[in-house]
């Protein structure tokens, strides 16, 4: 879609040069770089900042809407016999906002459940027909005792196997999603994953950016201003 393969190598390129993947209290998946050390000319950024992109973006929320979060995130491989589903690989709506557009691009090939797909509900958004196994939605502001977790065994026994979507593709795989619904990801058994994770709000969304407040777009086209937070 963005039509850039020398970004696309460029994204690679940082998937097998970095050595200290870490991020804070998520112990399943891991990032690339802190997002505050991300500086407008990485490819991460140049992604999440690339205009075909962001016009699929302000298309959803029908405004310019600002960019909270880019990394590459990397999901390890565990096979361990006393393997479970943790966090983000179960179940659950993300808390930002309702809605939130997320914007993710697979950098290696994701061709089997094993691989650690994402999988969505869409039919768990609100007015769905699953809305009801968990009514609440973004809280907007950073508050831990928000739930924002399904019980795990309810929805594997109500929803439908047909109404779960489950995301496989090669290395270049790019898909937007709604994650105000039920979505899951990363449960590796055979192979690591890679992928960009770009996060995007309203303006007005009360829960806080994650990007360095000082990003030099220069005079980069208005959309691209305005997800930078630099009208």
């Amino acid at each position: 879609m963005v039509g850039d393969p020398a970004l696309f190598s460029e994204l690679q390129q940082v998937v097998r040069t970095t050595e200290d993947w870490t991020v804070p209290g998520k112990p399943h998946f891991f990032k690339a770089v802190p997002e505050d050390e991300v500086t407008a000319t990485h490819p991460i950024l140049r992604g999440a900042l690339h205009p075909r992109i962001l016009e699929v973006v302000n298309g959803f929320y029908g405004l310019y809407a600002r960019l909270v979060s880019a990394n590459i995130v990397q999901t390890r491989t565990d096979a361990s016999p006393e393997r479970k589903r943790r966090s983000s690989e179960g179940w659950h709506r993300d808390p930002e906002d309702t809605p939130v557009l997320k914007c993710f691009i697979y950098l290696n090939d994701v061709l089997e459940i094993g691989h650690g797909p994402f999988q969505y509900i869409p039919a768990s958004r609100p007015g769905g027909k699953y809305e009801h196994l968990l009514s609440r939605f973004g809280r907007g502001v950073y508050d831990k005792t928000y739930k924002t977790r399904p019980d795990w065994d309810l929805v594997e026994r109500e929803v439908a196997p047909e109404d779960v979507v489950t995301m496989l593709g090669r290395a270049g795989t790019m898909f937007f999603c709604n994650t105000s619904g039920f979505h899951r990801g990363g449960y590796c058994l055979t192979q690591d994953r890679y992928m960009c994770a770009y996060v995007y709000q309203r303006p007005g969304s009360q829960f806080p950016s994650y990007m360095r407040p000082d990003l030099e777009v220069g005079d980069a086209p208005l959309a691209v201003r305005m997800a930078a937070r630099q009208p």
